[in-house]
């Protein structure tokens, strides 16, 4: 990424040829890197916006305000200027007291200046560069009345298709969903950047694995991924098998730093999740060494941090008050790791009085969860590949790594030692208990979130998985309690606070309109986006199925809640058009529309349903009791059933109270 994308950009058109190639071959070094063909799609202009308003500052600046936040371009028209004028435009997200602000760009100029060669008229936008942006200040404009019609935004990103469309009964919740798309397609310029605007814009892995379930949802992004794989797999290879913390990485080698928890798992989990989603086996093959590799770095260095564990954590006393030999193949977390991070749960810092960013959850719970994960992941993708020695190699590493993160963290009876929603989180999504440990667990989240009236306190670790965790456990009354939050920390906040795209942190703006603090807070983040997979699989309940990829056959296992009174899903998968939805009829009553597209199946469970009460309106169906669930395997076709409305409350364990 060239400095002009951090700078600022002066387009002086009277230099003709400006961007032609005029070096000469001789002057060049001879490029190393083997030719490959290109892996990801092109980035380019997507759509255009017409601006919203021109806006006069308190100050008197002349501001366009586009009416959300984008990235691109500002195309301008110019007429009868004179030679050498200057007018110079910034860009910015926010404005603060209604004057223009770009505090929270850091050192980033995101200006462009334009001197022209007096020409009668001119229609002008950058090319070398991209700007994140909702406003833009105009400064020595050369007529005293602006005229909005000479101006257009120019969106640009990744070439990709959207195959997923999702729509439900409210209006706060639809936008929300509209701000997650639009997010992924600002931070999706070639690689997935963590935000558009500041002195960053870089491939963050940690965001880019946990958004690439909804990404995948989406969008159609083998392609975008393939190539963000292979970037990451090449980086590994400067570092025996580290993962950097940024792919791509455009800094000296020897400052390149990585081989953190979550972040560095990506080499595992992109690759499986975009097999999972498109079943081609090819991005498997391609970077199966780079999984390994990662997992192998772990085993090699994971044990390196094992007298430092981090003093941010909300731990009780260890189960084992050691680390005695049986708890060898945990993955030592230390102060270097990011942890939760922008969790709300950290300890307050003692100098600043703020909370630490890292979050409160032990960092030896999270490397070794992630380990664990990883680990298991790549035992997956080698039973894929037909690697058998590989499978049981790994496998046995598998259920060491389980083995010492049970000794080292819960109870023989599951009670887990680390005190935070984030840990009881990932143990359920990552089965770190055994299922009949599961009521406990979840006992203790409940515990926690009912201290908290079901808000959230979790970070870029917790947040992806926090309403599937709840609502897998069988409840997803209180999924729905978490997510439809119209208060403070809560995704549909944001929304209620004029959100047109994802913030960076939870209170990225304050309820009196000031800014939270200007050194990191971006208002164009996709992270917290991930919360839409969990709307799809478990609302809509559209689940792929490991064993058939691809969606040769997937799970319909929708879990409707009150909150929410109606919704439509649309998923273009590889094997065709499928569709899932609900309604509630008269409150008492739940009306699922199901489309199964050709040579596929479609495994349907209705949960708290009884057989004899649920009545087919449309299609064939074999209706099947199993246990409190009605079940059927569906084909090619439409369906329409209704059935009685049973929501299930959870019971804590007076044990766990």
């Amino acid at each position: 990424m060239s400095d002009l994308t951090y700078t600022n950009l002066t387009n002086e058109v009277k230099i003709r040829k400006f961007d032609c190639n005029i070096i000469k071959n001789e002057e060049q070094k001879f490029v190393l890197g083997k030719l490959t063909a290109r892996y990801s799609i092109p980035v380019i202009v997507k759509e255009e916006i017409k601006p919203k308003q021109i806006i006069k500052g308190e100050n008197g600046d002349i501001i366009i305000d586009m009416g959300k936040n984008i990235v691109g371009w500002l195309q301008f028209s110019c007429h009868n200027l004179p030679k050498n004028f200057e007018i110079v435009l910034e860009f910015g997200e926010i404005l603060q007291n209604n004057n223009f602000f770009r505090e929270n760009l850091r050192n980033a100029q995101q200006q462009f200046r334009y001197v022209s060669n007096g020409k009668k008229s001119v229609k002008i936008h950058p090319h070398f560069t991209f700007y994140g942006f909702q406003y833009v200040r105009l400064t020595n404009w050369p007529t005293k009345n602006v005229n909005i019609n000479d101006f257009l935004g120019l969106s640009i990103y990744s070439d990709f298709e959207q195959i997923g469309f999702v729509k439900t009964s409210d209006s706060l919740v639809n936008k929300l969903i509209d701000n997650i798309l639009w997010s992924q397609k600002d931070n999706f310029l070639d690689v997935p950047t963590d935000c558009p605007q500041r002195d960053e814009r870089m491939g963050w892995t940690g965001d880019a694995q946990s958004f690439s379930g909804t990404a995948l949802f989406n969008s159609d992004c083998y392609a975008f991924y393939r190539k963000y794989a292979h970037d990451l797999a090449l980086m590994q290879t400067f570092n025996d098998g580290m993962v950097p913390n940024v792919v791509p990485y455009f800094g000296p080698r020897e400052k390149l730093i990585g081989g953190k928890c979550a972040w560095g798992d990506s080499a595992c989990i992109i690759p499986w999740n975009v097999y999972l989603f498109t079943g081609k086996k090819q991005i498997l093959e391609e970077q199966f060494e780079s999984m390994k590799s990662w997992v192998d770095w772990i085993k090699n260095h994971g044990n390196q941090n094992q007298n430092h564990r981090n003093s941010n954590s909300q731990t009780k006393d260890p189960i084992q008050n050691d680390f005695t030999h049986e708890n060898n193949y945990l993955w030592y977390g230390g102060d270097l790791q990011f942890g939760d991070w922008l969790a709300l749960n950290g300890p307050t810092h003692p100098k600043v009085n703020i909370k630490r960013t890292k979050g409160g959850t032990d960092t030896t719970f999270l490397c070794s969860a992630f380990y664990y994960y990883s680990t298991s992941l790549l035992v997956k993708a080698a039973k894929v590949l037909g690697k058998s020695e590989v499978v049981d190699k790994y496998s046995k590493l598998t259920e060491n790594i389980l083995n010492s993160v049970r000794n080292e963290f819960f109870s023989k009876n599951g009670r887990c030692a680390v005190d935070t929603q984030t840990a009881y989180i990932i143990s359920l999504q990552f089965g770190l208990v055994p299922k009949s440990q599961e009521k406990v667990i979840f006992s203790q989240l409940f515990k926690l979130l009912t201290k908290k009236e079901m808000h959230l306190t979790t970070g870029f670790i917790g947040t992806p998985f926090i309403c599937r965790a709840i609502s897998d456990a069988g409840f997803p009354k209180y999924a729905y309690d978490v997510f439809m939050q119209t208060d403070f920390p809560g995704w549909l906040n944001q929304v209620k606070m004029g959100a047109n795209s994802l913030w960076e942190r939870w209170n990225s703006l304050l309820p009196n309109g000031k800014v939270n603090g200007a050194t990191m807070n971006s208002f164009n983040h996709y992270w917290s986006g991930s919360i839409l997979e969990w709307i799809y699989r478990n609302v809509g309940g559209i689940i792929p199925i490991e064993d058939k990829p691809g969606f040769m056959e997937f799970n319909l296992w929708p879990q409707p809640g009150s909150k929410i009174e109606e919704i439509y899903i649309k998923y273009d998968s590889p094997m065709g058009t499928i569709k899932s939805g609900w309604k509630f009829i008269d409150n008492m009553n739940v009306r699922y529309h199901f489309t199964v597209p050709f040579n596929t199946i479609g495994h349907m469970k209705l949960e708290n349903a009884d057989a004899s009460e649920c009545k087919v309106i449309n299609g064939t169906i074999c209706l099947k009791q199993d246990e409190r669930n009605v079940v059927a395997d569906l084909s090619n076709g439409k369906y329409i059933i209704q059935c009685p409305y049973v929501q299930k409350e959870f019971e804590p364990t007076a044990k766990f109270n």
